[in-house]
């Protein structure tokens, strides 16, 4: 649904100094009865890694969800490469990319930012389920 009044979007920047980072929320607590729709998504890494980061980011209550064969709600799971601003980018702010389930969080799992940083871009908005 483009034109959303309430679209929020994020910013993060996520420093070697963070380390891992594990199920990790990007929009905050979300209560049952809410749903989350992702209108905008990108990740990048800065040039100055020395080794790839891995990535993936999904819908889950409580955990970023895992790879599967039969299917998860992922927004990406994916690795960039060293040495160059790598990375992806998903809508433009104005129509649907993700919908996550009742109470759901869009949240993310990423492997260090060795040397430099992972940048995650979110816009996003809540509605009633």
């Amino acid at each position: 649904m483009g034109g959303h009044p309430n679209i929020q979007r994020k910013t993060f920047t996520i420093a070697a100094a963070d380390g891992t980072r594990t199920d990790q929320s990007l929009v905050g607590t979300i209560s049952a009865g809410t749903k989350v729709v992702v209108t905008e998504f990108s990740a990048k890494v800065s040039p100055a890694n020395s080794a790839n980061v891995t990535l993936r980011v999904g819908c889950g209550a409580a955990n970023t969800p895992a790879a599967s064969l039969t299917g998860a709600t992922l927004l990406t799971d994916a690795t960039y490469a060293s040495g160059a601003m790598n990375g992806e980018h998903f809508g433009d702010g104005g129509g649907m990319v993700l919908v996550c389930g009742d109470g759901e969080e869009v949240r993310y799992t990423s492997s260090a930012a060795t040397g430099g940083h992972l940048y995650i871009t979110l816009s996003y908005y809540t509605t009633a389920s």
